[in-house]
């Protein structure tokens, strides 16, 4: 698994300090740096089930304090091949390209994953739209996965957690004992104020 951090610039330290937080994080994680250029580091990990690639993009560490902008990632899988001598961890490969392209299309704050990967098409990654990075002729379209709740099995815990409040207040129940007492009524209501909420409740009772 390939994941490449872009920085945007913005407010902090430079972007040599927070790539140097960055890198101890990712080593945490089981990360090895495969390359770097002006304002992106990319690493490399060896676990094949995304887990720990998407516990590093989305979980806080020391490289972002304050008011500091959130990287740009993007994420690919595949082989690399090693380009440094003995002890190097430098690689270079198509994902590297992708993983890259994608975090340079990304907009801070955001995941592009690339859409080959299997987590992708299987469904397991609770994605929010796609983005097309382009290098020349080189077109790569990744998925945006959602930061606060990547993984389709959490949106799916939380769901069955949710509890639907009571509606409540005078207008409420004027409302109701007006549309029972002409059995017909008509209902305005702007915009996220309410309205269907209302209808669903008129019609239960």
């Amino acid at each position: 698994m390939v994941i490449s951090f872009r920085s945007g610039g913005g407010p902090g330290r430079s972007f040599l300090e927070r790539a140097r937080a960055l890198r101890a994080r990712a080593s945490a994680h089981g990360a090895s740096l495969v390359a770097w250029d002006a304002n992106k580091v990319t690493f490399a990990l060896v676990d094949p089930t995304l887990e720990k690639s998407i516990a590093l993009a989305t979980m806080a560490g020391a490289d972002r304090t304050g008011d500091e902008p959130p990287w740009a990632i993007g994420m690919a899988q595949g082989t690399l091949e090693p380009i440094g001598g003995e002890g190097s961890t430098l690689a270079w490969g198509p994902p590297l390209v992708a993983a890259s392209l994608l975090a340079s299309a990304a907009r801070p704050g955001e995941i592009l994953c690339a859409q080959t990967l299997k987590q992708v098409r299987s469904g397991e990654l609770l994605t929010v739209g796609t983005r097309l990075a382009r290098d020349g002729a080189l077109r790569v379209r990744g998925v945006r996965v959602d930061p606060a709740c990547p993984w389709r099995r959490q949106a799916i815990d939380r769901l069955g957690r949710m509890r639907v409040p009571p509606l409540v207040g005078r207008q409420v129940s004027d409302a109701t004992r007006g549309a029972a007492a002409a059995g017909l009524a008509v209902l305005r209501a702007d915009p996220g104020t309410g309205g269907t909420r209302m209808l669903t409740e008129l019609a239960a009772g």
